[in-house]
Protein backbone atom coordinates (compact mmCIF):
# COMPACT_ATOMS: atom_id res chain seq x y z
CA UNK A 1 0.00 0.00 0.00
CA UNK A 2 1.01 3.43 -0.66
CA UNK A 3 2.17 5.85 1.95
CA UNK A 4 -0.59 8.36 2.43
CA UNK A 5 0.44 12.52 1.81
CA UNK A 6 -0.68 14.89 3.89
CA UNK A 7 -4.44 16.11 2.96
CA UNK A 8 -5.11 19.54 1.08
CA UNK A 9 -6.35 22.68 2.70
CA UNK A 10 -9.06 22.46 0.20
CA UNK A 11 -10.21 20.34 -2.74
CA UNK A 12 -8.92 16.82 -1.53
CA UNK A 13 -11.62 14.69 -2.88
CA UNK A 14 -11.41 16.28 -6.72
CA UNK A 15 -7.23 16.32 -6.56
CA UNK A 16 -5.76 14.70 -9.30
CA UNK A 17 -3.04 12.23 -8.54
CA UNK A 18 0.28 11.80 -10.44
CA UNK A 19 3.50 9.82 -10.35
CA UNK A 20 5.57 10.97 -13.91
CA UNK A 21 7.20 13.69 -13.00
CA UNK A 22 6.42 15.50 -16.84
CA UNK A 23 2.93 14.98 -16.11
CA UNK A 24 3.49 16.88 -12.51
CA UNK A 25 5.64 19.82 -13.98
CA UNK A 26 2.90 19.99 -17.06
CA UNK A 27 0.31 20.44 -13.93
CA UNK A 28 1.77 22.82 -12.53
CA UNK A 29 2.82 24.66 -15.50
CA UNK A 30 -1.11 25.87 -15.38
CA UNK A 31 -0.34 28.32 -12.54
CA UNK A 32 1.72 31.55 -12.69
CA UNK A 33 4.81 29.83 -11.12
CA UNK A 34 7.93 29.56 -13.67
CA UNK A 35 8.68 26.41 -12.87
CA UNK A 36 11.81 24.86 -15.37
CA UNK A 37 12.28 21.21 -13.67
CA UNK A 38 11.11 18.82 -11.10
CA UNK A 39 12.01 15.85 -9.80
CA UNK A 40 11.52 13.41 -6.74
CA UNK A 41 14.58 13.88 -4.63
CA UNK A 42 14.66 9.87 -3.83
CA UNK A 43 12.95 8.63 -6.90
CA UNK A 44 10.80 5.56 -6.30
CA UNK A 45 7.71 3.68 -7.87
CA UNK A 46 5.83 4.97 -4.59
CA UNK A 47 6.49 8.40 -4.85
CA UNK A 48 3.88 10.61 -6.07
CA UNK A 49 2.17 14.16 -5.74
CA UNK A 50 -1.36 15.73 -5.46
CA UNK A 51 -3.14 18.91 -6.97
CA UNK A 52 -5.75 20.49 -7.51
CA UNK A 53 -6.11 24.11 -9.20
CA UNK A 54 -9.14 26.28 -8.73
CA UNK A 55 -9.57 29.68 -10.40
CA UNK A 56 -11.64 32.88 -9.06
CA UNK A 57 -11.75 35.86 -11.46
CA UNK A 58 -8.23 35.61 -11.91
CA UNK A 59 -6.61 34.59 -8.60
CA UNK A 60 -5.42 31.19 -8.81
CA UNK A 61 -5.40 28.51 -5.38
CA UNK A 62 -3.12 25.63 -5.90
CA UNK A 63 -3.19 23.22 -3.06
CA UNK A 64 -0.70 19.95 -3.28
CA UNK A 65 0.68 17.24 -1.30
CA UNK A 66 3.84 15.66 -2.56
CA UNK A 67 6.40 13.03 -1.23
CA UNK A 68 9.94 14.94 -1.29
CA UNK A 69 10.93 16.82 -4.29
CA UNK A 70 13.15 19.70 -6.03
CA UNK A 71 12.37 22.25 -7.81
CA UNK A 72 14.13 24.56 -10.46
CA UNK A 73 12.45 27.92 -11.07
CA UNK A 74 12.62 30.49 -14.03
CA UNK A 75 13.03 34.29 -12.66
CA UNK A 76 9.73 35.84 -13.99
CA UNK A 77 7.20 39.24 -13.49
CA UNK A 78 4.78 37.43 -11.12
CA UNK A 79 4.96 36.65 -7.56
CA UNK A 80 3.26 33.93 -5.21
CA UNK A 81 2.37 33.38 -1.61
CA UNK A 82 2.81 29.41 -0.57
CA UNK A 83 1.74 28.72 2.66
CA UNK A 84 2.63 25.31 4.28
CA UNK A 85 0.29 23.65 5.97
CA UNK A 86 2.35 20.13 6.16
CA UNK A 87 5.91 19.35 6.73
CA UNK A 88 8.82 22.23 5.70
CA UNK A 89 11.73 23.02 3.23
CA UNK A 90 13.99 25.02 1.64
CA UNK A 91 14.73 27.90 -0.95
CA UNK A 92 17.94 29.41 -2.59
CA UNK A 93 18.23 31.73 -4.35
CA UNK A 94 21.85 34.42 -4.97
CA UNK A 95 23.75 32.51 -2.76
CA UNK A 96 21.27 32.58 0.28
CA UNK A 97 19.23 30.27 2.06
CA UNK A 98 15.37 30.12 3.18
CA UNK A 99 14.03 27.24 5.63
CA UNK A 100 10.44 27.28 5.62
CA UNK A 101 8.04 25.33 7.86
CA UNK A 102 4.58 24.68 8.27
CA UNK A 103 2.59 26.82 10.55
CA UNK A 104 5.27 28.52 11.49
CA UNK A 105 6.15 30.49 7.81
CA UNK A 106 4.54 31.87 5.12
CA UNK A 107 6.70 32.04 2.23
CA UNK A 108 6.08 35.07 -0.37
CA UNK A 109 8.18 34.39 -3.54
CA UNK A 110 9.19 37.11 -6.04
CA UNK A 111 10.60 35.64 -9.09
CA UNK A 112 12.93 38.14 -9.74
CA UNK A 113 15.84 35.86 -9.52
CA UNK A 114 15.93 31.66 -10.74
CA UNK A 115 14.93 29.46 -7.52
CA UNK A 116 15.81 26.38 -6.58
CA UNK A 117 12.96 24.52 -4.46
CA UNK A 118 13.45 21.91 -2.37
CA UNK A 119 10.65 19.87 0.37
CA UNK A 120 10.14 17.21 2.37
CA UNK A 121 7.36 15.48 2.22
CA UNK A 122 4.64 18.11 2.52
CA UNK A 123 0.96 20.12 1.66
CA UNK A 124 0.85 23.55 0.72
CA UNK A 125 -1.78 26.24 -0.61
CA UNK A 126 0.24 28.42 -2.61
CA UNK A 127 -2.30 31.71 -4.15
CA UNK A 128 -1.54 33.26 -7.45
CA UNK A 129 -2.56 36.78 -7.03
CA UNK A 130 -2.23 39.33 -10.05
CA UNK A 131 0.17 41.55 -9.50
CA UNK A 132 -1.57 45.06 -10.67
CA UNK A 133 -4.97 43.90 -8.71
CA UNK A 134 -2.91 43.19 -5.39
CA UNK A 135 -0.96 46.58 -6.05
CA UNK A 136 -4.45 48.28 -6.31
CA UNK A 137 -6.00 46.86 -3.34
CA UNK A 138 -3.01 47.26 -1.22
CA UNK A 139 -2.99 50.85 -2.14
CA UNK A 140 -6.78 51.07 -1.44
CA UNK A 141 -5.76 49.91 2.01
CA UNK A 142 -2.76 51.67 3.12
CA UNK A 143 -2.33 54.61 0.45
CA UNK A 144 0.77 55.55 -1.57
CA UNK A 145 2.96 54.12 1.12
CA UNK A 146 2.02 50.49 0.33
CA UNK A 147 4.48 48.18 -1.52
CA UNK A 148 5.08 44.80 -2.83
CA UNK A 149 8.43 44.09 -1.92
CA UNK A 150 10.98 43.08 -4.92
CA UNK A 151 12.41 39.78 -3.04
CA UNK A 152 11.77 36.44 -1.69
CA UNK A 153 11.10 36.78 1.81
CA UNK A 154 9.81 34.70 4.59
CA UNK A 155 7.14 36.32 7.28
CA UNK A 156 5.49 35.35 10.38
CA UNK A 157 2.26 33.03 10.24
CA UNK A 158 1.33 35.09 12.78
CA UNK A 159 1.80 37.93 15.25
CA UNK A 160 0.10 40.19 17.88
CA UNK A 161 -3.09 41.27 15.79
CA UNK A 162 -3.12 38.37 12.95
CA UNK A 163 -3.38 34.65 12.46
CA UNK A 164 -2.87 34.64 8.58
CA UNK A 165 -2.26 30.91 8.87
CA UNK A 166 -5.89 29.96 10.40
CA UNK A 167 -7.28 32.76 8.06
CA UNK A 168 -6.29 31.39 4.79
CA UNK A 169 -7.47 28.19 6.55
CA UNK A 170 -10.70 29.89 7.10
CA UNK A 171 -11.08 30.73 3.67
CA UNK A 172 -10.08 27.07 2.25
CA UNK A 173 -13.02 25.99 4.49
CA UNK A 174 -15.14 28.56 3.17
CA UNK A 175 -14.45 27.47 -0.68
CA UNK A 176 -15.01 23.53 0.22
CA UNK A 177 -18.04 24.54 2.06
CA UNK A 178 -19.04 25.93 -1.47
CA UNK A 179 -18.49 22.90 -3.11
CA UNK A 180 -15.62 24.54 -5.43
CA UNK A 181 -17.77 26.23 -7.44
CA UNK A 182 -15.63 29.34 -8.93
CA UNK A 183 -19.11 31.02 -10.21
CA UNK A 184 -20.23 31.11 -6.83
CA UNK A 185 -16.98 31.99 -4.88
CA UNK A 186 -16.76 34.66 -7.47
CA UNK A 187 -20.25 35.51 -6.49
CA UNK A 188 -20.05 35.63 -3.06
CA UNK A 189 -16.81 37.90 -3.49
CA UNK A 190 -13.67 35.24 -2.20
CA UNK A 191 -11.04 36.60 -4.22
CA UNK A 192 -11.66 39.99 -2.59
CA UNK A 193 -11.30 38.36 0.66
CA UNK A 194 -7.76 36.71 -0.51
CA UNK A 195 -6.56 40.03 -1.73
CA UNK A 196 -7.29 41.82 1.50
CA UNK A 197 -5.66 38.96 3.62
CA UNK A 198 -3.03 39.25 1.21
CA UNK A 199 -2.44 43.05 1.48
CA UNK A 200 -2.85 43.09 5.11
CA UNK A 201 0.22 40.06 5.29
CA UNK A 202 2.31 41.92 2.85
CA UNK A 203 2.19 45.34 5.03
CA UNK A 204 3.24 43.49 8.37
CA UNK A 205 6.78 43.51 9.35
CA UNK A 206 8.54 40.49 8.08
CA UNK A 207 11.18 40.82 11.06
CA UNK A 208 14.69 40.22 8.55
CA UNK A 209 13.12 36.95 7.83
CA UNK A 210 14.30 37.78 4.31
CA UNK A 211 18.41 37.84 4.18
CA UNK A 212 19.64 35.23 6.48
CA UNK A 213 21.09 32.16 5.55
CA UNK A 214 19.76 29.95 8.10
CA UNK A 215 16.43 30.55 9.43
CA UNK A 216 15.64 29.76 13.41
CA UNK A 217 15.72 25.76 13.80
CA UNK A 218 12.12 24.32 14.51
CA UNK A 219 10.69 23.62 18.00
CA UNK A 220 11.19 20.48 19.38
CA UNK A 221 7.24 20.19 19.65
CA UNK A 222 6.32 20.90 16.24
CA UNK A 223 9.46 18.65 15.15
CA UNK A 224 7.89 15.66 17.17
CA UNK A 225 4.31 16.60 15.59
CA UNK A 226 5.82 15.87 12.29
CA UNK A 227 7.20 12.94 13.09
CA UNK A 228 4.18 11.05 14.24
CA UNK A 229 1.67 12.48 11.29
CA UNK A 230 4.56 11.27 9.12
CA UNK A 231 4.10 8.06 10.96
CA UNK A 232 0.27 8.17 10.67
CA UNK A 233 0.68 9.10 7.17
CA UNK A 234 3.33 6.34 6.31
CA UNK A 235 2.00 3.50 7.91
CA UNK A 236 -1.90 3.36 7.35
CA UNK A 237 -2.57 0.17 8.33
CA UNK A 238 -1.28 0.66 11.79
CA UNK A 239 -2.97 3.03 14.10
CA UNK A 240 -0.84 4.75 16.57
CA UNK A 241 -2.48 5.02 20.45
CA UNK A 242 -2.10 7.95 22.50
CA UNK A 243 0.65 6.22 24.64
CA UNK A 244 2.69 5.48 21.80
CA UNK A 245 2.33 9.04 20.62
CA UNK A 246 3.35 10.41 23.38
CA UNK A 247 6.70 7.78 23.68
CA UNK A 248 7.49 8.94 20.14
CA UNK A 249 7.54 12.55 20.77
CA UNK A 250 8.33 12.49 24.34
CA UNK A 251 5.51 14.56 24.92
CA UNK A 252 3.10 14.77 27.87
CA UNK A 253 -0.57 13.38 27.38
CA UNK A 254 -1.81 17.54 27.75
CA UNK A 255 0.73 18.54 25.72
CA UNK A 256 0.45 16.18 22.61
CA UNK A 257 -3.09 17.51 23.08
CA UNK A 258 -2.35 20.82 23.13
CA UNK A 259 -0.10 20.78 20.45
CA UNK A 260 -2.39 19.33 17.95
CA UNK A 261 -5.53 21.21 19.03
CA UNK A 262 -3.14 24.29 18.27
CA UNK A 263 -1.91 23.44 15.17
CA UNK A 264 -4.70 21.52 13.83
CA UNK A 265 -7.85 22.41 16.17
CA UNK A 266 -8.22 19.06 16.37
CA UNK A 267 -7.11 15.92 19.12
CA UNK A 268 -4.52 13.53 17.99
CA UNK A 269 -7.00 10.54 17.74
CA UNK A 270 -9.12 12.68 15.44
CA UNK A 271 -6.20 13.56 12.97
CA UNK A 272 -4.93 9.91 12.67
CA UNK A 273 -9.20 9.26 11.99
CA UNK A 274 -9.54 11.81 8.90
CA UNK A 275 -6.01 10.92 7.62
CA UNK A 276 -7.59 7.38 7.30
CA UNK A 277 -10.77 8.37 6.24
CA UNK A 278 -8.87 10.72 3.80
CA UNK A 279 -7.13 7.74 2.25
CA UNK A 280 -10.19 5.66 2.36
CA UNK A 281 -11.88 8.16 0.39
CA UNK A 282 -9.17 8.27 -2.37
CA UNK A 283 -8.90 4.37 -2.63
CA UNK A 284 -12.53 4.24 -3.76
CA UNK A 285 -12.54 7.10 -5.81
CA UNK A 286 -9.34 6.21 -7.71
CA UNK A 287 -8.84 2.34 -7.07
CA UNK A 288 -9.76 -0.30 -10.01
CA UNK A 289 -9.54 -3.20 -7.33
CA UNK A 290 -12.70 -4.68 -5.89
CA UNK A 291 -13.67 -3.34 -2.93
CA UNK A 292 -15.62 -3.70 0.07
CA UNK A 293 -16.29 -1.61 3.16
CA UNK A 294 -15.18 -4.55 5.65
CA UNK A 295 -12.24 -5.09 4.32
CA UNK A 296 -11.57 -1.87 3.46
CA UNK A 297 -12.15 -1.14 7.68
CA UNK A 298 -9.62 -3.47 8.63
CA UNK A 299 -7.06 -2.14 6.00
CA UNK A 300 -7.26 0.71 7.48
CA UNK A 301 -7.14 0.10 11.11
CA UNK A 302 -11.03 0.74 12.49
CA UNK A 303 -12.40 -1.15 15.18
CA UNK A 304 -14.98 -2.29 13.12
CA UNK A 305 -17.01 -2.12 9.78
CA UNK A 306 -19.87 -0.33 11.45
CA UNK A 307 -17.33 2.21 12.94
CA UNK A 308 -15.76 2.47 10.04
CA UNK A 309 -18.91 3.60 7.83
CA UNK A 310 -20.10 5.60 10.89
CA UNK A 311 -16.85 7.60 10.45
CA UNK A 312 -16.91 8.48 6.55
CA UNK A 313 -20.93 9.38 6.58
CA UNK A 314 -20.01 12.08 8.85
CA UNK A 315 -16.73 13.22 7.53
CA UNK A 316 -18.49 12.97 3.65
CA UNK A 317 -22.01 13.02 3.83
CA UNK A 318 -22.67 9.81 2.55
CA UNK A 319 -21.65 6.03 3.41
CA UNK A 320 -18.78 4.33 1.71
CA UNK A 321 -20.64 1.58 1.02
CA UNK A 322 -22.63 4.17 -1.60
CA UNK A 323 -19.33 5.93 -2.82
CA UNK A 324 -17.77 2.31 -3.69
CA UNK A 325 -21.01 1.62 -5.49
CA UNK A 326 -21.06 4.66 -7.60
CA UNK A 327 -17.33 3.98 -8.67
CA UNK A 328 -18.31 0.36 -9.87
CA UNK A 329 -21.27 2.02 -12.07
CA UNK A 330 -18.14 4.59 -13.26
CA UNK A 331 -16.25 1.74 -14.26
CA UNK A 332 -17.79 -1.55 -14.40
CA UNK A 333 -14.55 -3.25 -15.05
CA UNK A 334 -13.82 -3.09 -11.68
CA UNK A 335 -16.52 -5.52 -10.52
CA UNK A 336 -14.22 -8.20 -12.39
Amino acid sequence: MKRLLPRLACGNGKAASFELEREILDEFRKTRRPIRDFSFRAPTAEARTRIHNLEVNGLILTNSASDAYRAELDSAPSLSVLLPTFGNGTLRRNGSTLNWRCRTDILVLNFADPQTFQAERNACLVIHPEGPRLRDTIHLMYGEGGRISGSTMLYPASNKARDFHQAFLSLCSLIESAGLDAGHLAAIGIDDVFYRVLSELLSSPAAGHGSGRNARPPSRGMAALDAVCDHILQFPSSPLTLSQMERMTALTSRALRYAFQKRFNCSPRQWQRNAYLDHAREIIMRSDEPLSVRALSYRLGFSSPQSFAAFYRQRFGELPSTAIAARKRQNPGSEA
